[in-house]
């Protein structure tokens, strides 16, 4: 109701100064010179026709008054509610069949209250709907559905109002109007983790529900409701069917909760926790249906129970299981990201002697609409039970601990959350601390299954005779029996990871196959945010740990990125190029903000976009011959070096190897990463740290590069990044990671060892203490 009729009062004021103004006029006229007083007159201005079987639940009504020997003090007024049921509404008057007969209140009924003002906006029920809601047997419930929201909700009102003059009297012929007030009910809807496409709502023993509205006020704009309520019915399940819905919410037992005002300051008019769920148990046990109404101002409830409709789903269908449970992120910078939940089992990783731990989470019990609680946590707990053994109590706004070093043994972290349901998930993290001894100075891996073939001979024999070719430039020891590991000669076993600890650098040679490599089991992207690795035990990757702790590793190969990344699982697989910052499941995707792909090894390396410069996955205009790989260009002179190029081995290097049919001798297939144009386009743009990595080779293409006539990337991968490193940290003096996409023993010996001087001499230092010392340089073979 418009706040105008707070205007509404008795009038005291007036007609104690009419008693005083009557008192000092009786002194001077007789009483039998006196008037009699004569009534004032009532009109309604404006208004709705009397009789109007439709309109607006928001009725504006004005009147004026006029009284022939004074004037109008105020008025009263009376606004009948009549019953929901039609013929509450007397016949229409057989003169006047249009016209609404009413009875008119007493002059002193007790509900006349009073006003000064001379108009108003009254809100009017309108709670009457006079179809039947519930969809009949065997019709379409759909279109039944929608049918019952196109009907209005509506109610019979008279509005009666009389004038009363500055002496008190009353008009004693009130002017009224009947009219039936109308509206369409609210819509309200349950929001998301509840699923309108879902057949059922797998939820735990407890849930919390969020939902929200919108009431239609019928002059085209919307408003919110005003209150809503909820219930809860217990049901079955057949197969995939709910027989008891949605009939068993429009019967009459159904057990709702008190209305709750939409606005209210502790969330309870748009939200419910729901607590003492029973476990499915068979079909007749477990299940149950949760359905949530609006009312409007005008009293119009929301009429239909729909569980698919989005938009318009008032109901879930819940299935209640034991497993489900708040989700407990844990990460670490060097160690990654793990999900927990009630079920998982301990995940063990490795650490190296020293290494700084600094453990970081935060809970999420979204999946059924809660809010987390607290944490808690503590290192090597013997009795978890205990809360006295815990190193933080439950506390709410505990989100990491404080950061750990530790020499040697097994170290246990333990987590665990709650949120405000009381439902827990829990975190062990066993840690392995391993010392990192970097006693010798180079390791050389060949991961392949190729074993002593021909092919690997060469590519083997080739890496011997350039290691030894670096050692005549900078002495340091390399033992080819005891500093050479291949993978193939040790059945596929991984190498140990004191193996790994005990060297400085490490150059890996990955030879991509069908069959998984050591490089995949232990460095392959692992998603934590992926619905499926939740309770996932991943391989403890000790290669990352040693590139965090000071290690130096080049990487080189046919197409690594095949090996280090599970690609989208969907078909086909996704093309090229792939944004490793920010990457995203093909079926459980990231948001385009979410920096998933920090956490992989490739990104260790510098490479926040990966693409083939052609063949395989790349987009179809480089697909062909004619952007084959011919080499690499050196992004800036190398000092004391003639050397500007990476030519490719006639013999070894195309594919196919065939003049006739590539006859430039190129080859596809190879790698190029953080392509400029590609970084800016994406959203967010990608910006990798300039003080970080370099790009040291650019692909050379045959169809090269030309701006002017619009010949650029991605027409070309010529001019684009092929062979980057990376320091550890900005403030480090050398790089200590280098990745190449292709195998560096298919260049021309003089080429590959001349990547492997700037690489592992220039770039890594290696054969120098802390203090670098001046590098003796010795012509190139030829």
């Amino acid at each position: 109701m418009d706040n105008r009729w707070g205007g509404i009062c008795c009038g005291a004021a007036s007609l104690l100064a009419g008693a005083a103004f009557l008192a000092g006029c009786s002194k001077e006229m007789a009483p039998k010179e006196r008037a009699a007083n004569r009534p004032p007159e009532t009109s309604l201005t404006s208004g709705p026709p009397d009789s109007t079987t439709a309109t607006n639940y928001r009725v504006h009504l004005s009147w004026s008054g006029a009284d022939p020997d004074g004037s109008v003090d105020h008025y009263d007024f009376i606004l009948l509610d009549h019953p929901a049921i039609d013929d509450s509404i007397s016949p229409a008057d057989p003169n006047d069949p249009n016209r609404v007969v009413v009875a008119v209140p007493e002059a002193n009924d007790p509900r006349w209250a009073s006003t000064t003002v001379n108009d108003t906006t009254i809100v009017s029920r309108a709670d009457t709907l006079r179809v039947d809601p519930a969809p009949p047997p065997g019709g379409d419930v759909s279109e039944h559905d929608q049918f019952v929201r196109m009907q209005s909700h509506e109610r019979w009102h008279t509005f009666f109002l009389r004038a009363v003059d500055n002496r008190g009297l009353a008009d004693p012929t009130p002017a009224y109007r009947s009219f039936n007030s109308r509206t369409l009910a609210p819509e309200v809807f349950l929001l998301p983790p509840v699923d309108p496409s879902a057949s059922r709502f797998l939820v735990p023993r407890a849930v919390v529900f969020h939902w929200n509205g919108i009431d239609p006020v019928g002059d085209g704009t919307f408003a919110a409701p005003v209150a809503s309520r909820y219930a809860l019915v217990e049901t079955r399940k057949v197969i995939t069917s709910w027989p008891d819905y949605p009939r068993a919410l429009y019967e009459s037992n159904v057990a709702w909760s008190r209305w709750t005002r939409w606005d209210a300051t502790d969330q309870s008019g748009v939200r419910a926790a729901v607590r003492g769920l029973r476990p499915v148990d068979g079909m007749e046990s477990g299940y149950y249906l949760f359905a949530v109404q609006a009312m409007d101002e005008a009293g119009a409830v929301t009429p239909v129970f729909d569980a698919h409709t989005p938009g318009r789903n008032n109901v879930a269908l819940l299935e209640v299981v034991d497993f489900q449970a708040p989700l407990l992120i844990v990460s670490e910078p060097t160690l990654n990201s793990y999900v927990f939940t009630s079920l998982s089992h301990p995940v063990g990783l490795i650490v190296a002697a020293g290494q700084p731990v600094t453990f970081r989470w935060r809970g999420d019990a979204s999946s059924y609409g809660a809010d987390i609680g607290a944490y808690r946590y503590g290192w090597n707990i013997r009795h978890p039970e205990n809360d006295e053994e815990w190193d933080q109590g439950w506390c709410r706004s505990c989100r990491s601990a404080p950061t750990r070093a530790f020499t040697s043994g097994l170290q246990r972290f333990y987590l665990e959350t709650r949120d405000e349901l009381g439902l827990t998930a829990s975190a062990v993290i066993e840690l392995t601390v391993v010392p990192m001894a970097q006693s010798r100075e180079l390791l050389l891996v060949d991961d392949g299954i190729r074993f002593q073939t021909a092919e690997e001979i060469a590519e083997d024999n080739r890496w011997q005779t350039v290691i030894d070719s670096l050692r005549q430039r900078r002495p340091f020891v390399f033992d080819r029996a005891r500093d050479v590991y291949d993978v193939a000669e040790h059945q596929q076993a991984l190498p140990p990871v004191n193996l790994i600890f005990d060297y400085k650098t490490i150059v890996w040679i990955e030879f991509k196959s069908s069959t998984s490599s050591a490089l995949g089991h232990l460095a392959e992207f692992f998603d934590s945010a992926l619905e499926a690795n939740r309770n996932s035990v991943p391989p403890a990757n000790y290669l990352s740990i040693f590139l965090d702790n000071g290690g130096k590793f080049w990487l080189s190969g046919q197409q690594p990125t095949e090996v280090l990344w599970r690609f989208g699982r969907a078909a086909p697989l996704r093309p090229y190029p792939l944004n490793v910052t920010n990457w995203s499941d093909d079926i459980d995707s990231h948001t385009a903000e979410d920096s998933a792909g920090v956490a992989s090894f490739l990104w260790r390396f510098g490479a926040e976009a990966v693409d083939n410069g052609s063949g395989g996955r790349t987009v179809p205009e480089r697909d062909g011959i004619a952007h084959y790989c011919l080499g690499f260009q050196r992004t800036t002179p190398l000092p004391g070096s003639a050397v500007t190029r990476l030519v490719p081995d006639p013999a070894t290097w195309p594919q196919p190897n065939d003049p006739g049919s590539n006859p430039l001798l190129g080859r596809p297939f190879v790698e190029i990463y953080n392509m400029p144009a590609f970084l800016a386009s994406q959203v967010p743009p990608l910006q990798p740290d300039p003080s970080l990595w370099l790009p040291l080779y650019t692909y050379e293409s045959g169809v090269p590069a030309d701006p002017a006539h619009g010949v650029v990337y991605p027409r070309t991968a010529d001019g684009q990044p092929a062979i980057i490193v990376r320091k550890n940290r900005p403030t480090d003096p050398y790089y200590s990671r280098a990745l190449c996409g292709f195998e560096p023993n298919r260049l021309r010996f003089e080429s590959h060892l001349a990547l492997a001087d700037d690489i592992l001499l220039q770039q890594f230092k290696v054969g120098l203490p802390d203090s670098p010392a001046p590098l003796v340089r010795h012509p190139l073979p030829h």
